[in-house]
């Protein structure tokens, strides 16, 4: 009886910490982990959702915009100077910009 009296509380007190306190306590914490990550996800879905919006706003100006500058004929003026005298050369931007051959001989 003795006996009884030193060991039952120990192991009790051993039995109740192993398979009831500390499983109660890894649960909470996955809960809480769980809880965490459910927030940063919703957090990252709605601002997906947001720039998806914006995006969607933005599309229409700049395909507007697009479309008026592959339109537009665009043309590059180039000036330099060949031995002492000034060049000027036009360019589309459907053709190379060659230099005459003359420049071309003396590189």
């Amino acid at each position: 009886l003795a006996l009884a009296a030193y060991v039952v509380p120990p192991l009790t007190s051993w039995l109740v910490l192993r398979f009831v306190v500390r499983p109660g306590l890894a649960w909470a914490r996955a809960a809480c982990e769980r809880a965490q990550r459910a927030q940063v996800a919703d957090q990252v879905r709605a601002s997906l959702e947001k720039a998806k919006a914006e995006q969607a706003l933005i599309a229409g100006a700049s395909d507007r915009k697009r479309a008026i500058e592959s339109s537009e004929d665009k043309q590059l003026l180039v000036r330099y100077s060949f031995k002492g005298v000034m060049h000027e050369v036009v360019a589309d931007d459907r053709e190379e910009l060659v230099l005459p051959p003359q420049h071309a001989a003396s590189q």
